[in-house]
């Protein structure tokens, strides 16, 4: 009989120690937010001093010369500015090992990356393998959306009119894993 009860006090310390166990390792996982890191980025628009150089006294732009010289200037400040407005800093690396975030942006004949490492945007003109998206547009559609009132809407638009085409490259566990359902909910609302 004590031999018993000594038994059931050893289980029910034990049972009670590994809930504690995994209640610790519960916090420490889901309490370590991917974005912890996360830095407030302030941004100024790519095109300002373009269209501030194309706009008359009486305050009315040339939006072709700003497209045109919008072109020529083109650099990663407009893929990272229409990105952080997607809100791309919310993309971090997945917690189910298919590692960071990564899309493949072609612009006509040039390619660019876009990936997260450690809560860092890293736009560069290079090709990447292993992409979770592909984006094929122009620099002339990405400065017209820059230039909208409503970027979701102008987005919205060119994907319909075929300006812009996405091709998912990653499967949707991956995706979801890496924050990209965070992004698909910003715009879809």
């Amino acid at each position: 009989m004590i031999k018993n009860k000594l038994t059931n006090k050893k289980i029910i310390f034990l049972l009670i120690l590994l809930v504690i166990v995994l209640a610790a390792i519960s916090f420490l996982f889901y309490s370590k937010s991917p974005n912890s890191n996360k830095q407030e980025v302030i941004l100024e628009h790519p095109l300002k001093n373009i269209v501030l150089a194309n706009t008359n006294k009486v305050g009315i732009i040339d939006k072709e010369k700003v497209i045109q010289q919008g072109i020529i200037e083109f650099n990663e400040d407009y893929i990272n500015y229409l990105s952080l407005s997607l809100g791309i800093n919310d993309l971090h690396n997945s917690n189910l090992g298919y590692g960071y975030p990564k899309i493949k942006l072609i612009l006509e004949d040039e390619i660019w990356s876009i990936e997260i490492k450690e809560n860092i945007l890293l736009t560069k003109k290079q090709d990447i393998t292993d992409e979770d998206f592909l984006i094929k547009t122009t620099k002339k559609d990405i400065i017209n959306i820059l230039l909208s009132q409503n970027v979701k809407s102008s987005i919205e638009n060119s994907l319909k009119s075929g300006d812009i085409k996405i091709e998912i490259t990653a499967e949707r566990l991956e995706l979801v894993s890496k924050g990209y359902l965070n992004i698909y909910n910003k715009i879809n609302d």
